[in-house]
């Protein structure tokens, strides 16, 4: 079946489309656009040949993909007019049901649209009628708003993750005969907790509840609603499901105090009090929101005769706060009254909806949307940036867990592969003797506690340090700045959260919706967080240099602009809004996030004292982490702006001032390194503090790509990857520091190649070039593989590189794979450098023999009296030699090596006493689980004694692979040298 076919099927069978529905035309219009490239990543040299079933999925992928991207913009038709679905039509086809008709997943969909729009963006803005026009250049991400759906389906998968817990923390499941009150349900087998899911799914109390949540968050909040306000709702509805569920349901009555501690002044018990606290959520948000999650739930469940609505009663027992409904999924009305609520969440999901949350509460349909945990933002993460040099442990349990062995290494990678646990404590007769990990919903209540806590005196503006400053400064300037300053900032926050049309829903303002109350709040909030960094930052500056630079950071306009964005990032972190997603703040202020990087560092440092919450630091981490590895890099940013200020400020000078964004020429094609001559100041004062910026800047690249080219060596090295064509181990440690190397000589040196890139192609091309020369047998697909599993990976960073761009403007021309970028773009530039790395290392490892040879004087003469002593202090040649970590190849015991014994081998040599065997060996030799020190250190001895004659032929065998030093240079001047053939792909 043609593609062609295949897609009208799709139309007419799955979605219920006319053939010629603009969707369908639009759809084909843009398959034909951009299907070329995409196949040429598929068939690119090196990339392994797809399966038919494989070559299969991708293809009804995209067509998912296409459809959904045509139903969103208008696709030209033959003639180049434009097409668009009327609303009602448009709105029909929901992204659910769309992958529903494909048979896609939407973790699948949303990998693969990045991937489109990052391989070919360009062809489908030349397919579309709608022209990119956004002010950044980000309209066309706007309009399909694939990362707002995209967190949006962590959320929600979170949030039923919750509610499931809590639901089965509260009642039993209605299949249970008996179950011990003081154990969870999650404790059961996995055989269990199987069947258990079964018995939840069918329980027509779990399936009210799940839609009374989807209906009222459809209903009541806005479309990406933050995470914050969605647990307060979930607060609400656990709330009314305690009020009705029958007691016999109950885990615990609700008169135990010590299951439900929260009572009313009167002594009732306070469920809602109840749940906020067992969800540490705050209450005061509950309680707002409860009123209208029960007029609501009462005008749809009054639609069925039986049910009959009873007031709460003031002074009784049990107080819930909600009304109580007699008749709820009573016999022979459950059906009905389950129905009225499903088709309730259908009409509005339809209307303002693209994910069915429905499909959460469905075993089948859960598994067929994908798991939610490959699509964790990186930006929850941790940073290797402003870590310490090990990582934190796995997440305890009951019991808690041992670190694992590598995080004892030193040269372990600091990052987001392992989380902190952190306890939260529960209600102690619902959860006795335990302590939970912190969960995304937990970290965000916490978070937003913490922000709330810290604004208060910020709210009125009535902090009298704060009003010292500006009072102090007003006096020199001679003018009201704290009034310039709120009017200033006051504009700032209306670009973020504007006041009509809120986008923290995208729905229009009207009297009866509490949108715009909500956005004015957060925006209140996020106002009230940049006068808390400002005091903060004003006063840590006091203490350090004085009252008399505060007047020169007060009137600093982009210092202004920089906190803004600071304090309003905080804010979408600490309540997870999803419609602020990083870099939404940014494109809305107009400025990169280069500028937001060099304020991050110095607000989180422990002198300023905001005492940020561990996540919302992470999150700081991570912003800063990718603006180092690809947003400061991309097209517009500043930076390129400060690089021509300092390397070639006269002609910064005609371009004069303006947006961050200006067109900025000619554009260096090196910074330069450090200390050196090219990249001394040739612009005065202007271009000292370019070039102390984009020095600290450039030190944070080099620093953030050798994190990530210590933690690929470790994998690589962990799965044997680094071995020669005879099957020998080559020194991870040697391919680590010329990597290092030419990463570094890449940044100062061949800064021009990162323009418009990803620093995480640079380190891919490094390690494969470096392995390359030094003969090793490791392939671009096992590097990327080891890649995939580092928490930044992204698919299109190695399936869609810049090839070709034009300069100064930094248009893309051609985009290809990274094999192809690495033969085209990398080898050219960089392969002298990595063939001088290799001629070094030989030449360092024939100077070492040499030595040997010399009974251990080096040529130089140092090293003899060494041996001499080692000899006569072991008594002779044939006793251990002190000195053994002088031979190349002697090392300790590495902990990675122990991991490759099978495993009952394993056990026994990290479980043995340290008497027991030898901690020492040479790199690339077995660990025999039965010899013993002595054998050990005779073995060490014997290939010490033997290396004087064995190594020189090594040697020699070198020196005809990579020829001498007169046959390097002839051999590079070729275009089809040896070497250069060596280091392609």
């Amino acid at each position: 079946m043609t593609l062609e076919k295949e897609l009208r099927r799709v139309v007419v069978d799955g979605l219920g489309l006319p053939e010629t529905s603009a969707a369908a035309t639009g759809a084909q219009a843009l398959l034909d656009a951009c299907l070329p490239d995409l196949l040429k990543a598929t068939e690119s040299p090196g990339v392994k040949a797809e399966s038919s079933e494989a070559q299969k999925k991708s293809l009804g992928t995209w067509r998912a993909c296409f459809l959904y991207v045509a139903k969103r913009v208008r696709a030209k038709g033959s003639e180049g007019e434009g097409f668009r679905q009327p609303a009602e039509v448009e709105r029909s086809i929901t992204i659910t049901q769309l992958l529903r008709a494909c048979d896609v997943s939407f973790v699948e969909f949303a990998r693969e649209l990045r991937h489109i729009l990052a391989r070919a963006r360009g062809n489908i803005l030349s397919a579309s009628a709608d022209p990119d026009d956004g002010a950044e250049g980000h309209a066309l991400e706007n309009t399909l708003e694939l990362s707002e759906l995209s967190t949006d389906f962590c959320h929600l998968s979170a949030l039923f993750s919750k509610y499931k817990d809590k639901f089965q923390l509260l009642f039993t499941s209605g299949s249970e005969a008996s179950v011990p009150t003081n154990l969870s349900p999650s404790k059961s087998s996995p055989a269990g907790r199987q069947d258990a899911l079964s018995d939840w799914e069918s329980d027509p109390w779990f399936k009210l509840g799940w839609l009374a949540f989807v209906t009222c968050k459809a209903k009541l909040l806005p479309k990406f609603a933050d995470l914050v306000s969605c647990a307060s709702l979930l607060v609400c509805v656990l709330n009314f499901l305690l009020a009705h569920v029958p007691p016999s349901r109950m885990r615990k009555p609700l008169n135990d105090a010590m299951a439900y501690p929260v009572r009313t002044s009167t002594g009732a018990t306070y469920t809602l009090g109840c749940v906020a606290f067992l969800m540490h959520a705050p209450l005061q948000d509950a309680q707002k929101l409860m009123p209208r999650v029960d007029d609501l739930l009462n005008d749809l469940l009054s639609k069925d005769p039986v049910i009959e609505r009873f007031e709460p009663v003031v002074d009784a027992v049990i107080m819930t706060g909600c009304g109580n409904y007699k008749g709820l999924l009573a016999v022979g009305a459950a059906e009905r009254q389950l129905e009225i609520m499903d088709k309730s969440y259908d009409q509005a999901y339809r209307l303002a909806g693209e994910l069915d949350a429905r499909d959460f509460a469905s075993i089948t349909k859960n598994k067929a949307m994908g798991n939610s945990s490959k699509m964790t933002p990186r930006l929850n993460k941790r940073s290797p940036l402003n870590s310490s040099g090990t990582g934190h442990g796995a997440r305890a349990g009951v019991s808690g867990a041992a670190k694992p062995k590598d995080t004892q290494r030193g040269w372990s990678y600091p990052s987001p592969f392992r989380r902190h646990p952190v306890g939260v404590p529960q209600s102690p007769a619902l959860f006795p003797n335990r302590l939970t990990p912190s969960t995304p919903i937990s970290e965000a209540l916490a978070a937003s506690q913490w922000l709330r806590k810290a604004v208060s005196k910020h709210m009125e503006r009535s902090s009298p340090d704060l009003n010292r400053i500006f009072g102090l400064c007003s006096s020199k300037a001679n003018k009201d700045i704290k009034g310039k300053i709120e009017a200033y900032v006051q504009e700032l926050a209306n670009k973020i959260l504007p006041a009509v049309g809120s986008p923290l829903g995208k729905r229009k303002s009207s009297a009866t919706n509490s949108f715009t109350s909500e956005a004015e709040k957060r925006k209140n909030e996020g106002i009230a967080l940049y006068f808390h960094v400002l005091e903060a930052m004003l006063a840590a500056e006091e203490k350090r240099a004085g009252t008399e630079v505060l007047l020169a950071l007060v009137l600093n306009k982009d210092l202004h602009v920089s906190l803004v964005a600071f304090a309003f990032e905080v804010l979408s972190d600490c309540y997870k809004m999803t419609a602020l997603g990083f870099p939404t703040v940014l494109n809305r202020l107009g400025i990169s996030a280069f500028d937001l990087c060099k304020v991050i560092e110095p607000l989180v440092r422990p002198e300023v004292n905001l005492n940020l919450p561990k996540e919302v630091k992470r999150h700081l981490y991570a912003i800063e982490e990718t603006g180092l590895e690809s947003l400061s890099w991309e097209k517009g940013s500043p930076f390129y702006k400060e690089l021509v200020a300092c390397r070639n400020n006269e002609l910064a000078q005609e371009e004069g001032g303006g947006s961050a964004f200006q067109k900025v020429h000619p554009l260096p094609k090196a910074f330069g390194r450090p200390g050196t001559s090219d990249a001394g100041s040739k612009g005065g004062a202007k271009s000292s503090s370019s070039e102390k910026a984009l020095g600290e800047f450039l030190r944070k690249v080099h620093k953030l790509s050798t994190f990530r080219l210590i933690d690929l060596c470790n994998r690589l090295e962990r799965d044997l990857k680094f071995r020669n064509k005879d099957g020998d181990m080559v020194d991870a440690g040697l391919i680590l520091e010329q990597s290092v190397s030419i990463v570094e000589f890449v940044i100062y040196e061949q800064t021009r190649l990162m323009y418009n890139r990803h620093v995480d192609q640079i380190v891919l091309c490094t390690l494969y070039g470096v392995a390359k020369v030094n003969q090793c047998l490791v392939t671009f697909r096992e590097i990327v593989h080891h890649y995939s599993k580092q928490t930044q990976c992204k698919q299109e960073v190695y399936r869609a590189v810049v090839l070709k761009q034009t300069y100064p403007d930094l248009q893309i021309e051609e985009t290809g794979d990274i094999i192809q970028f690495y033969n085209r773009c990398f080898v050219p530039v960089v392969q002298n450098e990595l063939l001088n790395l290799a001629s070094t290392s030989k030449r360092e490892s024939e100077r070492e023999p040499a030595a040997e040879s010399n009974g251990g004087r080096a040529p130089n003469g140092a090293g003899g009296d060494d041996r001499k002593r080692a000899q006569t202090t072991n008594g002779g040649d044939d006793s251990p030699k002190t000195p053994i970590h002088h031979h190349p190849k002697a090392a300790m015991s590495s902990p990675l090596r122990v991991r490759t014994l099978p495993d009952s081998a394993r056990q026994e040599y990290l479980l043995a006493s340290p008497s027991s065997h030898s901690l020492f060996t040479f790199i690339g030799s077995p660990l025999d689980q039965n010899e013993t020190p002595t054998k050990r250190w005779e073995e060490i001895n014997n290939k010490l004694n033997s290396a004087a004659g064995a190594v020189p032929n090594a040697a020699v065998s070198a020196s005809n692979n990579l020829g001498s030093g007169h046959q390097l240079d002839t051999q590079v001047s070729g275009t089809q040298s040896q070497q250069k053939k060596r280091m392609r792909v």
